[in-house]
């Protein structure tokens, strides 16, 4: 299940199953356009390749419109095998008032158009949830293999199907990135699966420990596999004794077989996860990076092209890529510090107190991260814009409501406190 912004899903929601005028002709119409639209990249044939070896489940798999009291873009239901999609957030993809489920499906049955737009645009997102569908094809039994909750594994892998398969698509349609960059194409769908690929792509640890937070200790009902098996093994063992000295063996045979299920899934899981991250990441990164940070250098969105060519410039070193590749990848991360620092110095009389801030700090850290001395160029200016930044953060904090952001503005007013490398208060 997919949230609105970019991470949350409550796995054990089931939209209940209603019997709908057009239900059965509009998942077969969406099905289709899916279909096509998906395979049509590597990783989307790939997934569909999954889905036909599962056998008949897949086939009977359907796509219907339900509203749904959640923030969920979409969810799986193993119970009706159907992948729902939340009338809510859709009737604003659409552009329409009337948020009903008959109002949104109907418009969709109807409207060839629609139908486009939307599997155009919510592909990542379906692809999603149709390895939650796989997932559960393939292990039917997981809520009983996995005491407490459903594998948080089960989230890292959809996330990553969906990412990847993000990454090909804008690849294959570069104009779509810098549409998105112009501030175009930022519906719903999109944004989201953009801000999982960029996330991704800049720093795995913290990709996976936002994912591991939202769902496991925000959402809920989600534990990890290798949890799942101390305590089941847990499980096991409490009831070894007392099941044979009461002669309720069944009883201890179903909690073993419970515990071989999640060593199961654990195996498998770890080799899959174990492969991405060590021997795919790496390189995916890299590649995602440099195609961001040109994107985002040729759109003047500098803030963005230096996190992404500075990152990749720090972990191509870390991980020895070929010399010509590393050249090619700082020559593209020293560009954009010039223009970035070029762009500061003519606009910065003409910029808010928050834009000239994000530009500077976003410089100051894509020089600290490669090496590179700040542009003396600009130090007037930084001396200048400090001050204001300061103070335009500090009283933001101060009548911010909501805890996490007046956090973050609390953090930028520590940072714009003082000019690095001078003393507290100057």
């Amino acid at each position: 299940m997919r949230l609105i912004l970019i991470i949350g899903l409550l796995a054990a929601v089931s939209v209940p199953s209603r019997a709908e005028k057009h239900d059965t002709l509009l998942s077969g119409l969406l099905a289709r356009d899916f279909q096509k639209n998906i395979m049509a990249l590597p990783s989307g044939r790939a997934a569909y390749s999954r889905l036909e070896k599962a056998g008949p489940p897949a086939r009977t798999l359907r796509i219907l419109i339900r509203r749904d009291p959640g923030n969920w873009l979409a969810s799986f239901s193993p119970e009706d095998n159907a992948v729902y999609f939340n009338a809510v957030p859709l009737a604003g993809f659409l552009g329409v008032k009337d948020a009903s489920e008959s109002a949104v499906a109907l418009l969709l049955y109807r409207d060839p158009g629609a139908r486009a737009a939307l599997a155009g645009r919510a592909d990542a997102t379906f692809l999603h949830e149709t390895v939650h569908a796989l997932q559960y094809y393939l292990y039917p039994d997981y809520r009983r293999d996995v005491p407490k909750g459903v594998p948080l594994e089960f989230e890292y892998e959809a996330y990553l199907a969906e990412t990847i398969y993000m990454h090909e698509k804008l690849s294959r349609s570069p104009e779509r990135l810098r549409t998105f960059l112009r501030g175009g194409g930022r519906d719903v769908y999109t944004v989201a699966a953009m801000n999982g690929y960029l996330a991704l792509s800049l720093d795995l640890a913290a990709y996976k420990e936002n994912i591991r937070k939202m769902y496991e200790e925000n959402t809920g009902g989600f534990i990890s596999l290798g949890k799942a098996e101390e305590l089941q093994h847990n499980a096991v063992e409490n009831s070894k004794i007392l099941a044979f000295a009461s002669g309720r063996t069944k009883e201890y045979s179903d909690k073993q077989d419970s515990l071989n299920g999640v060593r199961r899934e654990k195996e498998a899981y770890d080799k899959f996860l174990k492969d991405f991250y060590e021997r795919r990441w790496p390189s995916f990164s890299a590649e995602a990076l440099f195609f961001l940070g040109s994107a985002a250098l040729e759109e003047k969105v500098y803030p963005l092209a230096l996190e992404c060519l500075a990152v990749a410039d720090v972990n191509a070193v870390k991980q020895g890529v070929p010399a010509g590749d590393l050249r090619r990848l700082r020559e593209k991360g020293a560009l954009a510090i010039l223009e970035a620092a070029a762009f500061i110095k003519d606009k910065a009389s003409g910029m808010d107190p928050e834009a000239l801030g994000r530009q500077l700090r976003a410089l100051e850290k894509a020089c600290l991260n490669t090496g590179r001395p700040f542009p003396g160029s600009l130090e007037a200016v930084r001396s200048s814009a400090y001050p204001k930044v300061f103070k335009f953060y500090s009283e933001k904090a101060a009548a911010e409501k909501d805890p996490g952001k007046a956090r973050i503005c609390a953090e930028n007013a520590a940072h714009f406190r003082q000019l690095p490398g001078k003393p507290d208060g100057q």
